[in-house]
């Protein structure tokens, strides 16, 4: 989950825009529930859902 376009890269992965910070906290706190994940928010702002 990022909130800046520039970073969104291709591949397999699941890439999210937010418009802004508390939206991306949100659906990203949203989708670790559902997904029964953890959630870690990198230096750089992004969010990243994790299940191990």
């Amino acid at each position: 989950m990022t909130t800046d376009k520039e970073k969104l890269l291709g591949g397999k992965q699941l890439s999210l825009w937010a418009k802004d910070e508390n939206e991306a906290e949100a659906l990203t706190v949203d989708i670790a529930k559902a997904m029964k994940a953890d959630v870690v928010q990198m230096k750089s702002g992004d969010y990243l859902v994790l299940r191990v």
